[in-house]
């Protein structure tokens, strides 16, 4: 029966190791989404910087343009000084347009490795869950051979005890037979005494 038990405590501690695997594989995935929500943080930063930009361009060419409507009718020196500032202000506004589109590419591509990395976690996970779930059913599959080897081998000693107290009762119910048949004919003899038979 100890052998039972410390067969069943063995199989316990496969058990818990396959649980706390199953727990820690857990956990990575838990931190995989973890940083997958950062990057899909960073990447809406990105866009939203990226609108603003466009916005403040924007503004700044219609600014640009109502200043040169606006100082149209001022002198030839002026207005070549209204063209130099509409001109630098263009080409930051030209820069900043080739910053949103190396942002925006910039995103894409972010989101092109972040979608790989999923799948390349998905699909080095996939076979992680395939050899827990084998290696949980050979394990299930050995606790119930070895439970049903304990069985066998009760089963088997209790047989032998059964059949070892089976003899030593014939051999009591021998005896008692012999010690009843005794005991009749002294009481039969006793009883032919008395009688005067004998």
């Amino acid at each position: 029966m100890d052998t039972f038990i410390d067969k069943l405590a063995q199989k316990l501690t496969a058990q818990e190791m396959i649980k706390a695997n199953a727990a820690a594989d857990a956990e990575e995935l838990k931190r995989i989404k973890s940083q997958v929500a950062q990057y899909e943080a960073v990447l809406q930063e990105i866009r939203e910087a990226s609108c603003a930009n466009t916005e403040a361009a924007e503004t700044i060419r219609q600014t640009t343009q109502e200043a040169l409507e606006q100082l149209s009718n001022t002198d030839k020196d002026s207005a070549e000084k209204v063209q130099m500032l509409v001109d630098a202000s263009m080409d930051k506004i030209k820069k900043l347009q080739v910053n949103e589109l190396e942002l925006a590419r910039l995103g894409e591509q972010m989101e092109a490795r972040l979608g790989e990395q999923i799948e390349n976690i998905r699909s080095s996970l996939n076979p992680l869950f395939t050899e827990l779930t084998g290696h949980v059913h050979k394990e299930n599959v050995k606790v119930y051979r070895n439970v049903q080897a304990v069985v066998v081998e009760e089963t088997e000693n209790t047989a032998k005890t059964v059949k070892s107290i089976s003899g030593k009762l014939n051999a009591v119910m021998g005896v008692s037979v012999v010690a009843l048949l005794a005991a009749t004919a002294g009481l039969v003899f006793q009883i032919l005494v008395y009688l005067q038979i004998i």
